[in-house]
């Protein structure tokens, strides 16, 4: 049965092995070299700036000159070699299968009693959780606030990203449509085809997540807030 892809954005664990990145980190279980990829990136990107600093601080313009216009071509270079290593990486990763619980919080919840996560699998540059229907459900059940939208409680998933020492990496949520639901049918989303939050593999904490956990309004709320 096909299903409406729900996607949330997310980053990953690292798996075993020794490391030739310069940041330290281990390929990730989902995500493979991304993680590592982007912390050797963004660790090139601050020695240059540290090089450039130097070098201004000395007052000399041909220098100063030379030195800008090494940096530049090095950067280029690097960022034309980095965009094509992770494409690949991408490429490598797709279609992998992510770890997802719920809190017992988030059990008790309207919506996440009437709804099935099917599935969730890296799919582009994102992670899609494929959602259906578990009941026949009308719309007006999820009764609308003042604003003409629709209850919070009743049309989002809330997550977070669990590291492997239990600690939360970052929190998301996604939207349903607020729609009838017909059991055993795809979950429509708010806007679009899907739903869903971009993954950032340049994130801290991204090489050493363990799976997803959704949970409910209140412990996002409260994760926001420590």
């Amino acid at each position: 049965m096909m299903t409406t892809a729900l996607v949330c954005g997310v980053m990953f664990t690292s798996c075993g092995g020794g490391s030739t990145a310069k940041s330290g980190l281990k390929n990730n279980e989902f995500f493979g070299a991304l993680p590592a990829l982007h912390a050797d990136f963004a660790l090139a990107k601050e020695a240059d700036k540290e090089e450039l600093d130097k070098v201004l601080e000395s007052g000399n313009l041909q220098r100063i000159t030379k030195t800008s216009e090494k940096i530049e071509k090095r950067a280029q270079e690097r960022k034309e070699k980095f965009d094509a290593a992770v494409e690949a990486e991408w490429a490598k990763v797709q279609g992998r299968s992510i770890p997802f619980s719920f809190s017992q919080a988030a059990q008790e919840t309207v919506l996440i009693q009437n709804i099935e996560i099917t599935s969730a699998k890296i799919e582009g540059q994102d992670v899609h959780f494929h959602v259906i229907a578990k009941n026949d459900i009308p719309r007006s059940t999820f009764v609308p606030d003042s604003r003409r939208s629709w209850v919070k409680e009743n049309n989002q998933i809330f997550f977070r990203l669990v590291s492997k020492d239990g600690s939360t990496i970052y929190t998301g949520k996604v939207t349903i449509k607020d729609q009838n639901y017909t059991a055993g049918q795809p979950l429509l989303p708010d806007f679009g085809n899907t739903i869903f939050v971009r993954i950032f593999p340049s994130s801290a904490g991204l090489a050493d997540f363990t799976h997803i956990e959704i949970i409910s309004e209140q412990e996002h709320k409260a994760q926001t807030r420590s």
